[in-house]
């Protein structure tokens, strides 16, 4: 619990598998969305090297950074991106804004920042990495 957030808000969406009652559907989240104001900004939460920035229909735009020894962060939903592959930026360096056209329709908030951490190939439980508010 020693990173900082990416962006001031609260967890709207929590890490891990989730059961719909109703469906008797399993759902796997492999990040959490953090409830934003709109146009918030996002930062970097470790320094690193800026490894992919890219869009998907159902991520919209995205920026990946890798933090070596195999971790990575995550940062979706975002706009007007401020870094580019193969930059190297310190920690809490805005590189976005939260995107104010939600990608997932699942989500009630028009502003959030879906933010992940990974190690290799494994994703891990932002909140655990996160400073508790």
């Amino acid at each position: 619990g020693k990173l900082n957030w990416p962006s001031e808000g609260k967890v709207i969406t929590k890490f891990g598998k989730k059961k719909d009652p109703k469906l008797n559907t399993i759902t796997e989240e492999n990040g959490i969305n953090i409830k934003t104001n709109k146009n918030a900004p996002v930062y970097s939460v470790l320094d690193g090297n800026v490894a992919r920035v890219d869009y998907q229909r159902r991520l919209g735009n995205f920026v990946i950074i890798s933090h070596g020894e195999g971790y990575f962060t995550v940062y979706t939903n975002i706009k007007n991106i401020a870094v580019r592959e193969g930059d190297y930026i310190a920690s809490n360096i805005q590189i976005a804004n939260v995107n104010d056209e939600p990608n997932d329709p699942n989500i009630s908030s028009n502003y959030y920042l879906h933010f992940e951490i990974w190690e290799n190939e494994s994703k891990l439980n932002p909140e655990l990495w996160l400073k508790k508010k």
